[in-house]
Order: C-alpha cells, then structure tokens, then sequence
C-alpha cells in the first residue's frame, strides 16, 4: 500500500469529514425523496381519481340506458344501434336491475328486422301516445368533490369529462320539463290542454332519448381511456 492510499483512507476515516460527507449525503437523499414520495402520491391519487369516475360514470350509464329504453319505446323510435347499446350496458348488470327480464327482451329485439322493428315501432307510438313517463335526474357528486383533480388527467379525457357533466345538466333540464308535464295530467284539465300536455311529454320523451344515447355512447368513450 503507498503513502498516497495511506493518506486517502485517512481523509475518508476522519470523523470531521466522514460527517460532512453524511450530512452532504442525507441532504442529497432529502432532496431526491421528495420529489420521489410526490411522484408516487400523485400517482395513487391519479389511479384512485380513474377508478372513482368509472365507477361513478358506470352507475349513470345503467341508468341512462334504462331511460333510453323507456323513452325511445314510447316514441316508437327504435333502431338496431339503440338496442344493441342498451343490450350491451344492461346485459352486464343484469342481475342488478329490477326488471332482468329486460335484458332478454333487448336480445330477442336484436334479432328483428328492419321490417319488424318498423312495425314494432308504430304499434309502440300508438301505444305510448296515451302513457307519460317520469325519469330521474343525474348527479355526478364525486366528479364535483374531485373537481380539482381534474388536471390529472390528460387533456383529451379533461375535455370528455366536461362534455358529459354538460351533457348530463343538460338533459337534467329536459328532465324538468318533462316532469314538470307528468305531474300536470294528474290534474284536472280540459281536453285541448291535456292533449297540449300529452303532445309535450311525447316531445321531451324524444329529446331524452336522443341525449341519453349520446351521453352513453361519451361516458364507454370515456371509460375506456379511464383504464
């Protein structure tokens, strides 16, 4: 061993400088964890952010293909996309509806022809023409509370997530209105201005179908780039 190693490990062992070099040592750790421990908070949030909007979003998504059901069998304006959307939201969660039945009778439409869903159609509208419906609204209370969290994601899903919580007080509104018609043919009213009410519910029947199939149709976009 030479002199200069001699002299070298001495400089290392000394207790003044090995104390330096800890105390160098822990600032340089101290200031490479904290970006560290943020990356990983932020990641955990981010995921936990992702699964409480799909969750949320799912929830709607059943509903609203329920009320696509109703509202576009009332109006008579069924089509093989319509049945096949809300065949395929609500065969997932049969068990959970209400009505499972329902599923089997979407796919037993999903076998018609053009022809038949036609027919089946009309004989909806004649039949819908006399019955009123009343449709729940939608509430989006952990996409609110989580507002801020929002950033999070990337750009494309930010603006996706805006457009449906428009969308959804939108045909929250529609929802209203139409509610606001079933409640009046509880009431006793004349012939023109019940058939003003039934000609309204009809209306806002249509316009809830049309904006519950959009709104399905973002909220699948937006939960596949939510995995």
């Amino acid at each position: 061993m030479t002199m200069s190693d001699n002299t070298a490990r001495s400089f290392i062992f000394d207790p003044a400088i090995f104390g330096v070099i800890c105390i160098v040592l822990g600032w340089l750790l101290g200031l490479l964890s904290s970006p560290i421990v943020q990356y990983i908070n932020r990641k955990k949030e981010l995921a936990d952010f992702k699964n409480g909007l799909s969750a949320e979003l799912n929830e709607i998504k059943i509903h609203l293909a329920l009320s696509s059901y109703l509202a576009n069998k009332k109006i008579g304006n069924f089509t093989k996309k319509i049945i096949d959307r809300c065949y395929s939201v609500l065969k997932a969660h049969k068990e959970e509806l209400i009505i499972p039945r329902l599923v089997d009778t979407l796919e037993k439409m999903l076998k018609y022809s053009d022809d038949k869903i036609e027919a089946y159609n009309k004989q909806r509208l004649l039949e819908g023409s006399e019955k009123t419906l009343h449709f729940k609204k939608y509430e989006m209370p952990f996409y609110n509370q989580k507002i801020n969290n929002l950033p999070l994601l990337e750009r494309a899903l930010q603006s996706l997530m805006i457009k449906i919580h428009i969308k959804i007080n939108s045909l929250n509104e529609i929802t209203d209105k139409n509610n606001f018609y079933f409640n009046k043919t509880f009431e006793k009213l004349s012939a023109e201005t019940g058939e003003i009410i039934r000609n309204n519910l009809t209306e806002s029947c249509g316009h809830i179908a049309k904006q519950s199939d959009m709104i399905i149709d973002l909220i699948i976009d937006a939960q596949k780039q939510l995995q």
